[in-house]
């Protein structure tokens, strides 16, 4: 089961995508931080209730500004130790300095860590908005993490500024940082900026690194591309019993609301009870079992199928260029090493 928490509203930065922009919508739950308490709290009684292996996320905002009750967070955790399979934090990386990093180690040493960085400088720096620029920051951050001994990942929101560089420079400029790295794209419900790529936009930019990867004769594999080698894997063998909505919650806020999906929080429509409920009634809730309904028999996520249901946005599209991308990448797999 995958436990994601996600500790504040707060960032240090403004992104141009991010959903936290959207807390004055009527359809947003506003709450406040989960405290330490809570997540300890919800840990327990879920290990309690369940002899499932836990997996826990934290996110945020940027959860390293509550770097102290993380830090605490974690300690506290080893009593779980042998129940909790990984524990990854989703960051910025700005606040990463070398003695944090040493700090986290210290406490998990398989802690994952997953920094957000867009691309080159001009990119992430507007991207990624703060008054001085945060480009230098995260690049201290991540070999900060590295030099710590943590596991490291990265990830870029493509956006229309990518475009003014090719598909090769973009590839080589991830894959010279040697670590596992995704890219992706927000969905014009949360960013409508003239930026804002459209989905065929995005696949034929990802097109263009798929060939970059199959002709890449450095045999160096792509964490994004293995990703959906994956999803493809699992709809070729037919598995039915791998569904994100029954494995996944999402826990954020003072009163420990709960969310089946990290791309639903935080909509009101969604939420599937607090931990005031108690674990079973968020597990057994109605809306999650609605969710879970939705699934494509390809096992597609439950927010993919809220959108090609048309229930979150009405983007036909998406579907078309999913696939389009999917039948692209299984095409260069017998060819590619």
């Amino acid at each position: 089961m995958l436990i994601v928490f996600d500790i504040t509203n707060r960032c240090n930065l403004k992104c141009t995508y991010c959903y936290h922009n959207l807390l004055s919508n009527k359809n947003i739950l506003e709450f406040d931080e989960i405290s330490v308490k809570s997540i300890l709290n919800i840990i327990k009684n879920i290990i309690k209730d369940t002899n499932e292996p836990i997996n826990i996320t934290f996110t945020g905002g940027e959860p390293f500004l509550r770097a102290d009750d993380l830090l605490c967070t974690l300690d506290k955790l080893k009593l779980y130790k042998d129940r909790i399979s990984y524990i990854s934090i989703i960051t910025n990386g700005t606040l990463l300095t070398y003695s944090l990093s040493q700090a986290l180690f210290k406490i998990w040493p398989s802690l994952y860590l997953d920094i957000s960085l867009d691309g080159p400088e001009k990119i992430h720096n507007y991207q990624r908005q703060s008054k001085n620029g945060n480009y230098s920051s995260v690049l201290l951050g991540i070999e900060s993490a590295r030099k710590a001994g943590l596991n490291v990942s990265l990830s870029s929101v493509i956006t229309k500024l990518h475009l003014q560089y090719t598909a090769l420079e973009y590839y080589n400029f991830m894959q010279s940082f040697d670590l596992p790295w995704y890219a992706g794209k927000i969905t014009s419900e949360i960013d409508s900026s003239i930026y804002n790529i459209s989905d065929s936009e995005f696949t034929d930019f990802a097109i263009e690194l798929i060939n970059e990867w199959a002709m890449d004769p450095t045999d160096k594999s792509v964490a994004w591309i293995d990703g959906i080698l994956e999803i493809i894997t699992t709809r070729q063998q037919k598995v039915k019993d791998n569904k994100c909505a029954d494995i996944t919650t999402v826990f954020a806020g003072d009163k420990g609301y709960a969310w089946p999906c990290s791309r639903l929080v935080p909509l009101k429509k969604y939420v599937l009870g607090s931990i005031a409920d108690g674990i079973p009634f968020i597990l057994n809730s109605p809306i999650r079992k609605e969710i879970s309904d939705l699934f494509y028999d390809d096992n597609t996520c439950a927010h993919e199928s809220l959108i090609r249901k048309g229930i979150i946005t009405p983007l036909p599209e998406f579907a078309l260029e999913r696939e389009r991308l999917f039948a692209h990448l299984a095409q260069h797999v017998s060819i590619h090493k």
